[in-house]
């Protein structure tokens, strides 16, 4: 242990190549929990069932966590459906009894109660218009590569993830094809 902790007489050389050591370690693990940018050049597909089919495989292969249970692909949108989520409020069924007096000459008195139910269900969906998505970048995050869907503001708005680097690409180049075919509805 004293090459961790060299004596005042000793070369601070050791100290050093610690210093270095710890940094670099520092880095490597942080630089495994960021994304890091991957080199993209867009090239658009030139027909929409090719477009379509691309985009539904690579979303629907995503890790369970980031799939929807069903999407959408049309010229105006792309939609993804999550499901539905229901919250249930109910009061509590209550029966009660209390007896006064003695055993042979008290009373009885018994109660029942009723409440109400309340329920919301929320509809869990999503759309991304083609005409509001201005770019889409590549990245790769740990075993996976993703695609930043980003819209006019420059905010990501979603992010879709695949194990290979090929089919990310193939998958923004199918997202470009129904973005330079978008109706524009603000003309």
């Amino acid at each position: 242990m004293h090459w961790l902790f060299p004596r005042r007489n000793e070369s601070s050389t050791r100290v050093t190549i610690m210093k270095h050591l710890i940094t670099l370690l520092t880095t490597v693990f942080l630089a495994s929990c960021s994304s890091v940018p991957v080199p993209y050049s867009a090239i658009p597909l030139q027909s929409e069932p090719s477009a379509t089919k691309i985009i539904k495989q690579v979303v629907m292969e995503q890790p369970q966590k980031y799939r929807p249970q069903a999407m959408h692909i049309g010229s105006e949108y792309l939609g993804f459906d999550y499901g539905t989520k229901t919250r249930t409020k109910a009061l509590v069924l209550g029966f009660g009894s209390h007896h006064h007096g003695g055993f042979h000459h008290g009373s009885l008195h018994t109660g029942l109660s009723t409440g109400n139910v309340t329920s919301k269900t929320t509809i869990l969906g999503e759309r991304i218009y083609h005409s509001s998505v201005s770019n889409i970048s590549l990245f790769k995050k740990g075993n996976y590569y993703f695609a930043a869907i980003s819209d006019g503001s420059g905010k990501i708005t979603k992010r879709i993830y695949s194990l290979s680097e090929k089919k990310a690409k193939r998958f923004a180049d199918a997202m470009y094809y129904f973005i330079n075919n978008a109706p524009d509805n603000f003309k």
